[in-house]
């Protein structure tokens, strides 16, 4: 195959992916979080299913980590693993309808004189610094 046709399908293939990513915000401002989430779910699962490369690496990375855990389980782990992230990809596109929806429950952020930390992140975001939240 001519590298000039291995170019080509290497750009429609990233249009490909970047027209799902643009599919796949839209959805996040549509559908119901319980759906979204389950949505985010079956697409974690297609990826899976569809990488084969990288669920390879997963495994045998596990089978170092977990010598003595059956094979089924190792697979049932990934498969869990891969769940788990599609949910929570989808309550990250999701987090603007959240804060919007207050469906936060806002608590005094400590050591901050009683604001809480929404209002914390809110004066954060103003200076034009960058907050990371690990949970």
């Amino acid at each position: 195959m001519p590298t000039g046709d291995v170019a080509l399908w290497r750009r429609m293939r990233r249009r490909c992916y970047w027209l799902l990513a643009l599919a796949v915000l839209g959805s996040a401002r549509l559908l119901p979080l319980a759906w979204g989430r389950a949505f985010g779910r079956l697409m974690a699962l297609a990826g899976l299913r569809l990488r084969g490369d990288e669920r390879r690496v997963a495994a045998a990375n596990l089978a170092v980590a977990f010598p003595d855990l059956p094979d089924s389980e190792r697979h049932d782990l990934i498969r869990r693993s891969a769940e788990a992230t599609g949910r929570n990809l989808w309550d990250t596109l999701a987090i603007p309808r959240v804060l919007a929806g207050g469906l936060v429950r806002e608590e005094p952020c400590p050591g901050t004189g009683g604001r809480s930390v929404l209002e914390v992140l809110d004066e954060l975001a103003s200076r034009g610094r960058g907050v990371i939240i690990l949970t």
